[in-house]
């Protein structure tokens, strides 16, 4: 049987390439006689792809030679899964744009199925409250009101509340800015490889994010996780709402919440769902 070349291009941040891993992985579990070139972003969605069982290639070019050349697109893909009522992975997966030798059937697993390694961390960073406040696709980044992430004074009374039951972890990307939010700099975890924030999530006592990949690995990685997905969003269709893993909730918030009444809300679902308090 010949050997065919497959990129897949995946322009995106790395909470869609989770999305887009659970279409890849299962394409290489379906088609193992067949070379897989992903066409990715940058650091993040390239340490995700690596994760996939089978170890495709990864490369930021953008026309790398192929037989079938497979593009996703996240707009696209949502209508679908509204329609289908299904999950945005399976809508990536039935609207990809398909070119080249001829048109490979893509289906999607129901869960991305990622080898993350196991790693050991510090120990200072074990059994902490863990706080994921940011979103690099939050309309915040252009100027406009946040859609995706919460106004730091609705943070503020939270952070009172868990600081007196134990250690209190803000983890997110090098260029994530916490003004505001007064916290000491041994708090903040920054720019960290992906394996390790899977691995301080592992060891959390629980975590708190806003709708971002950071909620997705923590998800996947059994960690009790709870995610504010934003009012505008279809929680029928996101994960990790229909992953269903472990003590992983998911509640749809708006960004205009009281921050007392933001506060309360956490303390129930932290007690009722997650046990931690």
């Amino acid at each position: 049987m010949s050997r065919n070349t497959v990129v897949f291009k995946s322009q995106m941040l790395m909470g869609d390439a989770i999305y887009v891993s659970a279409v890849i992985g299962r394409y290489m579990r379906e088609n193992p006689e067949d070379r897989v070139i992903i066409e990715t972003l940058d650091e993040y969605p390239k340490e995700v792809y690596s994760w996939l069982p089978g170890r495709p290639e990864i490369t930021f070019a953008t026309d790398t030679d192929c037989d079938v050349l497979v593009e996703f697109d996240v707009t696209d893909a949502m209508h679908s899964a509204v329609k289908k009522d299904h999950g945005i992975w399976h809508g990536l997966a039935d609207t990809a744009k398909i070119s080249g030798l001829y048109r490979p059937q893509l289906t999607a697993d129901d869960i991305p199925i990622l080898n993350i390694p196991r790693v050991e961390i510090p120990e200072q960073w074990k059994g902490a409250f863990v706080i994921c406040p940011f979103s690099r696709s939050c309309t915040s980044h252009q100027g406009q009101p946040p859609n995706k992430t919460l106004p730091t004074a609705t943070w503020l009374p939270l952070l009172r509340f868990l600081r007196r039951r134990g250690k209190v972890l803000f983890v997110g990307g090098p260029d994530d800015r916490m003004q505001g939010f007064a916290i000491d700099e041994s708090e903040r975890i920054a720019g960290l490889p992906l394996v390790i924030a899977a691995n301080v999530f592992k060891e959390a006592r629980c975590i708190i994010s806003v709708d971002n990949g950071l909620a997705r690995i923590s998800t996947l990685v059994g960690a009790n996780t709870v995610t504010l997905m934003p009012e505008f969003l279809p929680l029928e269709v996101f994960a990790p709402a229909k992953w269903n893993i472990g003590k992983s909730r998911v509640v749809q918030m708006t960004s205009q919440i009281p921050p007392l009444a933001f506060t309360a809300s956490m303390k129930h679902l932290l007690r009722i769902y997650a046990e931690v308090l």
